[in-house]
């Protein structure tokens, strides 16, 4: 039964039968009979504010479903709203698209339109939105994962801030779908299993497998829960704990190379009372050295970036290949000695910077090599199935290998936990990795044997990798947490399923007493999250007692 729409004149609407068209009804072929219109509303659009009336009509065949009175649909207003589906439309793009701030979105609807629209009316619309696109991406993820028949679970949850809860997902990675969210305080196990539980009981289909990092509540959970299935351990999160030990190394490194060229004369130089004269001509030497002060700025200002670049270890490269080229000018000045003395100065500075340096770099060109050689067999160029245990078995005999070497006897079992800092030695890093290496083993391998189980948890860092931007760039980085213990999960969803052209229909079709008690659900989050800001307490501070204590201390007995 298709809309059929009239303008009777601007700004005047009606959604009635065209006279043309046969009035008779779609289901039954009965006569179909006008009753009345609904006396007219005013809608606000875009284009500006029309009176749009809905007339109402009955079938003549009191056994049809059509027998009671009935509307056509149209897509111009939501039942009981004010503004049009256009303006809920621009307002959920500006906001999920272009991550717009409430107050934006109202200030540039007043500017570009002429409408006045409130910002919490703004937000009332991204929350109905909200609420229904997680509603429906809900069914649909039921439906796939039925279709599917067997579920492999990625689990992983936001780190918590000052006691408050945090964001946890559970996703399919068959599917890929959101399959759960929960704002969790504590991750213990027994919470984690009864969330296993409930999956399996919501979409009746088995968990197969588990993806997640080396967090000993999952494991612990997992096992209870199933001790039967594979589970996977991320490839990511364990290269990023053997990278922690190369990153405390490398980021001292930096600094005190940084530091170094900082305090160097040749940074600090004033200009002399008198230029230098040079075949009659004056040289001003702190705009001559100005290049090598740039050049040496520009060989510190180098920027980390995980897995792939070390600025300490490429500054010290840098410095020593730049060297060189000090040397050369140092024998090009050679009969002007300002400059030659300078330029000697600024060599011996660099070359001391570089020496105090030394042991640390050298640790660094050892361990470097190795990370990236299980980097290479676990992530970015995997080789094929049947080689890559064999070659991380070999890569760990390299460790120990080295080990031995360095202290003259084997590694000891068991292996605890140390804490990695520039000064620890390079025998007590490699035991790290070793420890860590035999606590993950028996997880870095199930996906070689399941060919839709990811490696790492990656897909799910992605998303709230984008959780995050969206919520800093509309509200603030101080409201990024308070924001995600509030709407987090039904973001992340919306995310995973956006599409403008989805708008729409969303809007058109969805549940409004599930969308009020969504709605409902964000206010109490928020109540939660307004309590401890209210209750929260400062801790006092600890001078008024150590004054107590001292006088006591210093009284006689």
């Amino acid at each position: 039964m298709a809309t059929k729409t009239q303008q009777a004149h601007l700004g005047l609407l009606y959604i009635r039968w065209q006279r043309e068209d046969p009035q008779v009804c779609t289901q039954c072929g009965s006569p179909i009979k006008y009753l009345y219109n609904d006396g007219g509303r005013f809608v606000v659009t875009l284009a500006g504010t029309l009176k749009l009336y809905t007339c109402y009509y009955v079938c003549t065949n009191s056994s049809c479903p059509f027998s009671t009175p009935f509307t056509l649909p149209q897509d111009i207003v939501l039942p009981y709203k004010h503004y049009g589906l256009d303006v809920w439309c621009w307002v959920i793009t500006s906001h999920i698209e272009f991550h717009d701030s409430y107050n934006a979105i109202a200030k540039r609807l007043n500017a570009y339109y002429g409408l006045g629209i409130a910002p919490n009316t703004v937000k009332a619309i991204i929350e109905t939105y909200l609420v229904a696109s997680s509603h429906e991406a809900e069914q649909r993820t039921l439906q796939l994962v039925r279709e599917s028949g067997q579920l492999y679970v990625a689990v992983d949850g936001q780190r918590p801030n000052n006691g408050e809860s945090g964001l946890w997902l559970f996703i399919d990675t068959i599917t890929n779908r959101i399959l759960h969210l929960e704002y969790l305080k504590s991750a213990r196990w027994e919470v984690l299993k009864a969330i296993f539980e409930k999956i399996e009981a919501k979409y009746g289909v088995p968990i197969k497998a588990v993806v997640s990092d080396h967090q000993a509540s999952i494991i612990k959970a997992v096992q209870e829960f199933s001790p039967t299935i594979p589970h996977q351990f991320c490839h990511y999160h364990f290269l990023k704990n053997l990278h922690r030990a190369v990153n405390a190394l490398d980021s001292h490194l930096h600094v005190k190379l940084a530091e170094a060229i900082h305090q160097l004369y040749i940074c600090h130089l004033s200009p002399l009372s008198k230029p230098l004269l040079l075949h009659g001509r004056e040289l001003d030497r702190t705009e001559w050295v100005a290049p090598i002060v740039r050049d040496l700025i520009q060989i510190i200002g180098e920027r980390s970036r995980d897995f792939d670049l070390f600025a300490g270890f490429k500054s010290y490269q840098s410095l020593t290949q730049y060297l060189k080229l000090l040397l050369q000018l140092s024998q090009t000045v050679l009969g002007i000695p300002p400059l030659h003395n300078l330029i000697k100065q600024t060599i011996i500075q660099i070359k001391k910077a570089l020496k105090a340096q030394t042991p640390l770099f050298r640790k660094l060109e050892q361990l470097l090599p190795l990370f990236h050689q299980i980097r290479e067999i676990l992530g970015r160029a995997p080789l094929p199935t049947s080689r890559v245990q064999p070659a991380a078995a070999q890569w760990v005999q390299r460790l120990q290998a080295l080990y031995q070497s360095l202290t003259g006897h084997p590694v000891p079992h068991p292996l605890k936990w140390q804490r990695i800092s520039a000064e620890t030695p390079l025998d007590q890093i490699l035991a790290e990795w070793i420890r860590l290496y035999s606590t993950h083993k028996r997880g870095l391998f199930h996906y070689l044997t399941l060919e839709q189980l990811p490696r790492s948890n990656v897909p799910l860092e992605k998303i709230f990798s984008l959780e995050l931007h969206h919520f800093r760039a509309a509200a603030g980085r101080t409201q990024v947490g308070n924001l995600v213990r509030v709407k987090g999960g039904e973001l992340c969803i919306v995310q995973q399923n956006y599409t403008p052209e989805s708008i729409k229909r969303i809007l058109l079709h969805h549940d409004r007493r599930k969308v009020k008690a969504g709605i409902a659900q964000f206010r109490k989050r928020h109540r939660l999250q307004s309590a401890t800001w209210h209750t929260r307490q400062d801790r006092p501070l600890g001078i008024h007692q150590l004054i107590k204590d001292t006088q006591i201390l210093v009284s006689p007995p």
